[in-house]
């Protein structure tokens, strides 16, 4: 039985699901801070055990699953879980600070305690590689290390401007139970420098090798 906060639904959509959400986040750096993140994403996924072109809707029911869990993101303090690899010579002077890259492996838990049961880690590189403004390339796998999708990742690939209100951030992939997954991300994100909490909210799909139906996967992070 999986730690992970569940709820399923009938998805009345047909090979692409969409939904709309607002979450409140906070991340642990030198100094505590509070951001405020909405996301709104259009998932697809297509079958591909036989040769069969037809729409997925075809090869069974659509159902809209919502998992919930935390991220545990530190940078700087005691224990980081995000450490910077390589910068430029001109990183320091540049306010986009261009060629700054980091490297992160945080713990993803199915509660917002640190100390509660693990789910998973979040792992990747982190670049910012916008000479003009601050915006950074993100290549980040969620590994699931315990419970119902153990062994199963999903992969993230693309630009976050962090100056715009709203971003877009792909969802390219993923192995196991998420195989064949892909989507988009909407983000908006306020911050608040008073309260210690990260929460994003993703939405995915993904297409059951072992069984007929198609899913639409809801991911909240709180971190």
């Amino acid at each position: 039985m999986s730690d992970l906060h569940v709820s399923d639904d009938k998805c009345e959509s047909c090979f692409r699901g969409r939904l709309r959400l607002s979450a409140k986040s906070s991340i642990t750096w030198q100094n505590n801070f509070n951001r405020v993140i909405e996301m709104s994403i259009t998932t697809t996924y297509r079958h591909t055990q036989s040769s069969d072109h037809r729409s997925p809707c075809l090869a069974g029911k659509e159902k809209l699953t919502t998992l919930r869990f935390y991220v545990q993101d530190f940078v700087g303090g005691d224990s980081p879980t995000v450490w910077e690899i390589a910068k430029t010579n001109l990183t320091d002077v540049l306010p986009s600070a261009f060629g700054l890259v980091s490297v992160l492996d945080n713990l993803v838990t199915s509660e917002p305690e640190v100390d509660s049961k693990e789910v998973g880690r979040i792992q990747g590189i982190i670049g910012l590689t916008d000479f003009h403004e601050k915006a950074l390339v993100m290549l980040l796998n969620l590994v699931f290390t315990e419970g119902e999708y153990k062994g199963s990742t999903l992969s993230v690939l693309g630009r976050n401007p962090l100056a715009e209100e709203t971003r877009e951030v792909p969802i390219v992939g993923g192995t196991g139970a998420f195989r064949m997954a892909r989507g988009y991300a909407i983000l908006k994100h306020d911050l608040n420098f008073s309260t210690g909490r990260h929460l994003v909210p993703i939405l995915c799909g993904r297409k059951g090798y072992n069984n007929p139906h198609n899913h639409i996967i809801q991911f909240l992070f709180h971190t």
